[in-house]
């Protein structure tokens, strides 16, 4: 890394330039961000289809479970982040959106600090971990070497993930998520594509692990290059003021929280079943999950980037701004997550027979399930990024906290009642009652909205795209004979229906959405410069 460091700018962002303030602020760019972001989704989706089916036949349900299991545990390892790469995220965008170019200067400086030292840390306890894996699983001996060596690689992993986040809250802070976006179109292809072929030659657990070592050194490398380009990165020293320090690590502290209440409330639900059941078991839920999260993330990858958007209209106090981005977000979440789940519900087995040949017992079920409860989640995710955007997340960390670990409780309890699908069932409460309807009510308290004013601008559009989405899902079900080939097209058709009456909402309804696109249009399509 010296070599690039050395020829960093040593001003490299121009803090107040009109380009940069423009970044977070203005709609083009906006729109640039939501096309970029989806292109990524759209390569990790397709390449994700392809690797899970090798995986779960080449390598085996034992490895396929370890793979999941040994990813999500060391995902925990990330808890180090402490929340302070969203914090400074934040404080970019306010500092650029102010033109204060030594706080700038200071948090960069405390970004490399801290990153370095975690990413260090990361690794050493990930390793340590090691000798447990026999405790905790009951493996056969070469399985268990190997899933003892897979820990050390994704140790490895890790350490270069924190790395990474050095040019990431640069590029992402000053608004620039599409090239964030495109370095992970390079990143997942290279990854996923490596892990295919070491898969089909009998690589194994090992295997898939070192191809993602390998690919994240060469994302570092591009990532630090291409942040220098476009000016988004100092040098790399270890200067540190400490009171922006301290400020990252407060804000960061109750990021940290909620992201523990994630941790706890969904992303422990793996591990809960092989625990509690036969590792086996493992294959149905993850299948499900990949459908949720694919509901999930189309809907929310165009509006999660709105957050250096937020920290820019707080730090200049437009609330009408944050207002009609919020509820845009919500019901934008909301209506792409509802047309997804119509169409698994409508077409979900005979995809997931097209998909995998051999489908793991309930998978369609807990499918079902865990793609409704996803929907009820949207509002909650929306609220969540827009009160981290304004530094309030404290308000709602400890309370989180509540709730993930009865949640916990629960999903314990009807895991053991009801299997693979337990984890799901005992967050519906949750889901319910903190992530619908009181992080929203919280959102609007900021805002200074009424409830009525948030129902008609956020919810009340959704009768469009569902309405499209559900009549679609019939007409076709009942009048085209669905075959597993014909699924996947009848299942986009619904997607598609729903997304058009939704963008006809916009079209109708938002001047400065026919505005940007029209531009746009008249320019041949979004730049990426």
């Amino acid at each position: 890394m010296s070599d690039v460091d050395s020829h960093a700018s040593a001003d490299p962002l121009p803090a107040g330039n009109d380009r940069d303030i423009a970044n977070n602020a203005s709609g083009s760019q906006l729109l640039r961000n939501f096309f970029a972001n989806y292109l990524s989704f759209g390569a990790a989706i397709l390449l994700s289809l392809l690797l899970t089916p090798i995986v779960l036949h080449h390598a085996g349900t034992v490895n396929y479970g370890l793979w999941i299991t040994l990813s999500a545990a060391g995902s925990y390892v990330g808890l180090l982040d402490a929340g302070v790469s969203t914090a400074a995220v934040r404080e970019i965008a306010a500092a650029i959106a102010k033109g204060d170019e030594e706080h700038l200067n200071e948090l960069f400086d405390a970004v490399n600090v801290f990153f370095v030292g975690t990413g260090a840390v990361a690794c050493a306890v990930t390793i340590v971990g090691v000798p447990l894996i026999g405790k905790v699983f009951s493996l056969t001996p070469g399985t268990l070497e190997a899933a003892r060596i897979a820990l050390v690689l994704e140790g490895v992993w890790t350490a270069i993930g924190f790395l990474k986040i050095i040019p990431t809250v640069g590029l992402y802070g000053s608004g620039r998520s599409d090239i964030m976006a495109f370095i992970g179109v390079g990143f997942v292809t290279t990854t996923q594509a490596a892990q295919i072929v070491v898969t089909l030659l009998g690589g194994g657990l090992v295997g898939l692990f070192a191809a993602a070592t390998g690919s994240s050194i060469i994302a570092l490398a591009v990532s630090w290059r291409i942040a220098q380009r476009f000016g988004v990165r100092r040098r790399l020293r270890f200067h540190l003021v400490g009171s922006t320090m301290r400020a990252l690590l407060i804000q960061g502290w109750d990021n940290t929280l909620i992201s523990i209440s994630g941790i706890i409330s969904y992303r422990l639900d793996a591990m809960l079943i092989a625990v509690i059941l036969p590792i086996t078991q493992v294959a149905p839920y993850d299948i499900a999950l990949s459908t949720a999260n694919l509901s999930g993330n189309l809907a929310t990858t165009g509006t999660s980037l709105l957050l250096p958007a937020y920290a820019h209209s707080h730090a200049v106090n437009d609330t009408s701004r944050q207002f009609t981005l919020f509820s845009r977000a919500v019901m934008a979440s909301m209506a792409i997550a509802m047309s997804v789940t119509a169409a698994l519900i409508a077409f979900g087995q005979p995809i997931l027979v097209l998909w995998l040949g051999h489908v793991p017992a309930h998978t369609y079920e807990i499918l079902v399930v865990m793609n409704l409860v996803f929907v009820v989640r949207m509002p909650g995710r929306q609220a969540t990024v827009y009160l981290t955007g304004i530094g309030k997340v404290r308000q709602i960390a400890r309370l989180s906290l509540i709730f993930a670990v009865t949640n916990f409780g629960m999903s314990v309890a009807t895991t053991f009642w009801l299997g693979a699908v337990g984890p799901v069932v005992g967050s519906i409460p949750q889901v319910l009652i903190f992530e619908f309807v009181a992080l929203p009510v919280l959102c609007l308290r900021e805002l200074g909205v009424t409830i009525t004013s948030y129902l008609k601008t956020a919810i009340a559009p959704l009768a469009a795209p569902l309405g499209a989405a559900a009549s679609t899902s019939l007409l076709l079900r009942f009048t085209v004979h669905t075959s597993e080939v014909g699924a996947p097209f009848e299942a986009v058709a619904v997607v598609v229906a729903a997304v058009l009456a939704l963008g006809a909402w916009f079209w109708i309804t938002e001047m400065e959405f026919r505005e940007v696109v029209g531009r746009h249009l008249h320019r041949g399509g979004p730049s990426t410069r």
